[in-house]
């Protein structure tokens, strides 16, 4: 069974990626990810470092804080 927080936190990123309308390719090329990893940080199947999550939500344009919001 997935964690919850990490449920949610991947549902942020997607949503946050989906507003720019990128790839998931596209935000991976912007992070220096893999496209793979994106889609399994998407998933809730990987846990990103927090390192990783600072490079998501730059590329994205918005606050890391957003990327946590419902976890509360």
């Amino acid at each position: 069974m997935k964690d919850k927080r990490l449920s949610i936190l991947a549902e942020n990123i997607f949503w946050a990626r989906r507003k720019t309308r990128y790839t998931q390719l596209k935000l991976a090329e912007l992070v220096d990810m893999s496209e793979n990893s994106i889609g399994k940080i998407e998933r809730a199947e990987q846990t990103p470092s927090a390192l990783a999550l600072y490079d998501i939500a730059k590329a994205l344009g918005v606050d890391i804080n957003d990327l946590y919001k419902g976890l509360d």
